[in-house]
């Protein structure tokens, strides 16, 4: 029962559109703690829109600003009294028994106004990291040491939590933003950045094992005269036998599965959110339906 469950995150009243063809109106959703939440609909009806925009507010926190950048040459095209507006988002999540409200609002690439609120459910502690209006700037108690000379209108106060704070409140609300991952199906592309430990060399390929994959292990060089490094798989038959195959070499579906499958072991470990774009067509169903199935456990994710 959904009621029964905390809500991670939520969005309210989020309207979107192309020209003059809305495409969200008021939308409202809730992302429940413990559920695998699927968006659903025709092409170009704003699933992408929406995981993109969610994604580029986390991305403040890693010190990536295009999306305040971006706001020079993006408005809303609905009539001619939106494009004057800003662009704004305002964001609930929980982390550590703290619940956050995030309101941002940028235009023409500066931030008109940022505010985080904090409050823990069942107690009196509730208040501010943080707020920003204009020129005005409000640092609270409990944002820990958020070191900073001068503040450009460009750059979001998100990129000054500190996510090992002496203060709770800050190092968790700093703490969620740094742990959301994305994927999204081009970034099979290049080689993922798979890790070299022999142990989370082991769960990633026992993951993959599990779902009939041959895979035994992986390797990473470094060759003279290229940039990046080069990932080769070991493949084994029945037989024994074992062969190698550079991540270019193998199919389309294989190297998406090994751009995702390393989100995956981590934000299972965290007990992070994962965004991921159109994975019915990155993935076979079987493949997915046992990826999906990991997330079913609460204890664990």
């Amino acid at each position: 029962n959904n009621k029964e469950k905390k809500n991670v995150f939520e969005i309210e009243n989020l309207s979107f559109a192309y020209d003059k063809h809305e495409v969200l109106n008021n939308l409202n959703l809730s992302f429940h703690e413990g559920i695998v939440t699927t968006m659903i609909g025709p092409n170009g009806c704003g699933k992408s829109s929406i995981l993109e925009a969610l994604w580029n507010v986390c991305r403040l926190a890693a010190g990536d600003f295009s999306l305040i950048t971006s706001s020079v040459r993006s408005y809303c095209r609905l009539d001619n009294t939106c494009r004057e507006l800003p662009l704004s988002f305002d964001l609930l999540f929980r982390r550590n028994g703290f619940l956050f409200r995030y309101q941002l609002d940028v235009k023409q690439g500066a931030v008109l106004e940022e505010n985080m609120f904090y409050g823990k459910p069942g107690s009196d502690d509730a208040g501010v990291l943080f707020a920003r209006k204009a020129n005005e700037l409000h640092i609270g108690n409990e944002a820990g040491k958020m070191d900073f000379s001068t503040l450009p209108a460009g750059v979001s106060l998100l990129r000054y939590l500190d996510p090992k704070s002496s203060s709770e409140c800050a190092k968790a609300a700093a703490s969620w933003f740094s742990q959301v991952l994305f994927f999204r199906e081009h970034d099979y592309k290049k080689a993922p950045d798979l890790p070299s430990e022999v142990e989370e060399r082991q769960v990633i390929c026992r993951l993959l094992q599990a779902m009939d994959i041959d895979i035994l292990d992986y390797s990473i060089t470094k060759e003279q005269g290229f940039d990046d490094p080069s990932l080769i798989l070991t493949h084994g038959k029945a037989d024994g036998n074992t062969f190698f195959v550079s991540f270019n070499e193998e199919s389309t579906g294989i190297r998406k599965l090994l751009t995702l499958i390393p989100l995956v072991v981590k934000s299972l470990r965290l007990g992070s959110l994962l965004l991921a774009d159109d994975l019915d067509n990155v993935l076979h169903p079987h493949l997915l339906r046992f990826i999906l199935s990991l997330y079913q456990d609460h204890e664990k994710n």
